[in-house]
């Protein structure tokens, strides 16, 4: 019989249920405290500087759609008529064809006198010449586009349009910053907006494009690739091949998007492919010639980075190279035999085949022999042996390693006579 016992006053509960929605183990912070990491004056300075560049984005592009020249510098007047091509008359435009006569007149300052386009007009804006781009950005703009019948008024509701686009766009990368950077997500935010307030860019992105469409694509596709990541999702990873496929439908640009959803598409079929139960585990099974290929010299790098700073002591002392003997006989042999010990039953079935270490340690640094046999390999057959002996029991190892390379059968069953316990078997028992 389990009895409930009632909670005192106060009492805080060892264990909290988490709210729905909300990821089992996710951080929870304190209301009222601020970030943990995170000074709070430098918490108040980010914040203001990224609602200020907020704020310019919001102001500075409302004043940019509504009295900047039409048209801007920068391609306007072709994307305005692909939009204009797609509303009109329902078709795409074909590339090197005349502008509109509406189109002309706001480039010559006569709307609404509309004057037809004849030989004299034709310069690089008579020319609908952004008519190879993808059709997706143009066919958003059309509603806005039929909001009114005067042209000029058409243009303002398209920046505006596009206005909306990138105060969403800077809603996403909020997101994305808070779910990658955590509780520092205003580090982020901050100097990214920094970038996007200058008036080059809010120009760029206000004006008549396919830009802002695609900058609101990119943004969600790359967080819906990092929830995919963290999360496990392979629904994610869909919405995100989704976005990318949007994505080259608004901007042959969005190419770029391409090898990143590729590449974490291969991780997630890699984790497939492995708890699908297809590859072989056995150990009778050697690895593959490109497993090999990859966890061989990854190993090497490895060891030699963390065995840097290592200071050697001296590994000369008889007595030492005696003690290494002996740990040597009792952990080692079985799997990487001796001078005189050319086969062990438990070394048949290991996966990778244990080096024969007579033959190789002598390519070994010392400081390296002895973080391997301290620290081991993972996915290996060698254990880590600093779990359970001390560092002088270790070196005594190396010190017997060092000698290994030169000596001869005779010699290893002599000094496994003077270890007092010598069996002088030609065939190691395979223990330890």
């Amino acid at each position: 019989m389990v009895v409930e016992m009632p909670a005192r006053a106060g009492a805080v509960p060892e264990e909290r249920v988490a709210r729905p929605g909300r990821r089992a183990g996710a951080h929870q912070r304190t209301p009222g405290r601020p970030p943990s990491g995170v000074p709070r004056a430098v918490r108040w300075s980010l914040g203001a500087v990224a609602l200020a560049c907020t704020l310019c984005i919001v102001v500075f592009g409302s004043v940019v759609a509504v009295r900047a020249p039409v048209w801007a510098p920068i391609d306007e007047g072709a994307h305005f008529s692909y939009v204009q091509q797609i509303a009109e008359h329902g078709s795409l435009p074909v590339l090197g064809s005349l502008v509109s006569e509406q189109v002309q007149a706001l480039a010559d300052g006569t709307y609404p006198r509309l004057v037809p386009v004849t030989t004299k007009h034709l310069w690089l804006g008579s020319y609908s010449y952004e008519a190879f781009q993808p059709p997706l950005a143009y066919a958003v703009d059309v509603p806005a586009f039929y909001l009114s019948g005067n042209y000029h008024t058409k243009v303002v509701l398209l920046r505006l349009f596009d206005l909306l686009l990138l105060v969403v766009t800077v809603g996403l990368y909020v997101r994305l910053c808070r779910l990658v950077l955590g509780d520092r997500w205003l580090y982020g935010l901050a100097p990214a907006l920094v970038v996007l307030a200058l008036p080059g860019m809010v120009v760029r992105c206000v004006t008549v494009s396919n830009l802002p469409l695609e900058m609101v694509l990119v943004t969600a596709c790359v967080t819906e690739l990092w929830l995919a990541l963290h999360r496990s999702s392979p629904a994610r990873l869909c919405t995100a091949g989704v976005l990318v496929g949007l994505g080259l439908l608004t901007d042959l640009f969005s190419l770029g998007l391409v090898p990143l959803w590729l590449a974490v598409a291969a991780v997630f079929v890699g984790f497939g492919v492995l708890y699908s139960g297809v590859v072989d585990v056995g150990a009778d099974d050697p690895h593959a010639a490109l497993t090999r290929w990859l966890l061989h010299p990854g190993m090497r790098r490895s060891v030699q980075q963390h065995a840097r700073g290592i200071r050697v002591p001296d590994l000369h002392d008889p007595a030492m190279i005696m003690a290494g003997f002996r740990h040597y006989r009792e952990m080692c042999v079985g799997c990487h035999l001796a001078p005189g010990v050319a086969h062990s039953e438990i070394r048949e079935g290991l996966t990778p085949r244990p080096p024969r270490l007579q033959r190789v340690v002598g390519h070994v640094p010392p400081a390296e022999l002895f973080w391997i046999v301290k620290h081991g390999v993972k996915m290996t057959a060698m254990p880590a042996w600093g779990k359970s002996h001390s560092d002088d029991k270790l070196w005594a190892i190396v010190a017997f390693l060092e000698k290994l390379p030169g000596m001869t059968a005779a010699q290893y069953r002599q000094m496994d006579k003077a270890a007092g316990t010598g069996d002088g078997d030609e065939d190691a028992s395979g223990k330890g």
